[in-house]
């Protein structure tokens, strides 16, 4: 998780975001990558699906999520122009391109009340989007193994989320000079060799520490 957002520009920690003279919030964002995705439904059944760099940089897919709108949380159904009102708090811009491994884009958030979550940390972010997903199982260049192929992406929306699917590498790319991020991890019990206790660690100022959940929280 991100530390609050900070917009003075005379702080020296580097400041990527800006609030405009109208009060809107503009920043940079990652807002999704390649790599497998995992999913489970509602039996508990969970599977992998794999996102590559030809189908998520392919020039169709990009532009499909220049301009798109920008929700709290994912909405009941898919954005269309009879929802578009009540869910929308700002926009992507027209900028939308491959950095590296992820898609990064421009954002103009004009809500107060999202602004203002923003601040006390909510940064991370969920595309929204259509895919064709083709059954073609095998393994990642990460070696992650995956069933299907995510192929023909196209976006529909970009939610502003507490913990997004894609990681939180994936998310507004504001001031990280205070940032505290915390990463799950999973720990081997001392006890019983064939469990596992998840425990956190948190990343203060550059240096890691691991710790057990309650304390990440604090």
């Amino acid at each position: 998780r991100l530390g609050p957002v900070h917009c003075d520009k005379t702080r020296t920690d580097g400041v990527l975001a800006e609030l405009t003279p109208e009060g809107f919030l503009r920043c940079e964002a990652m807002l999704t990558r390649i790599g497998v995705f995992d999913y489970e439904d509602a039996e508990g059944n969970s599977w992998g699906e794999f996102r590559d760099a030809s189908e998520v940089f392919a020039g169709d897919s990009l532009d499909s999520f220049r301009m798109v709108v920008i929700t709290d949380d994912h909405p009941a159904d898919m954005v269309s122009a009879e929802n578009v009102k009540d869910v929308q708090v700002g926009h992507v811009g027209s900028d939308v391109r491959r950095d590296g491994d992820h898609v990064r884009a421009s954002l103009l958030i004009t809500d107060t009340k999202i602004i203002r979550s923003i601040q006390d940390g909510k940064v991370e972010l969920s595309c929204g989007y259509f895919a064709q997903v083709v059954q073609d199982a095998g393994v990642a260049p990460d070696g992650t193994p995956f069933t299907s192929r995510q192929t023909k992406i196209r976006g529909n929306h970009l939610a502003l989320v507490e913990q997004g699917r894609a990681g939180p590498s994936c998310r507004l790319l504001l001031d990280s000079g205070d940032a505290i991020t915390k990463q799950d991890i999973r720990m081997p019990k001392k006890k019983k060799s064939t469990e596992e206790k998840k425990d956190a660690r948190v990343i203060v100022g550059g240096a890691e520490f691991d710790v057990p959940d309650e304390v990440a929280e604090a």
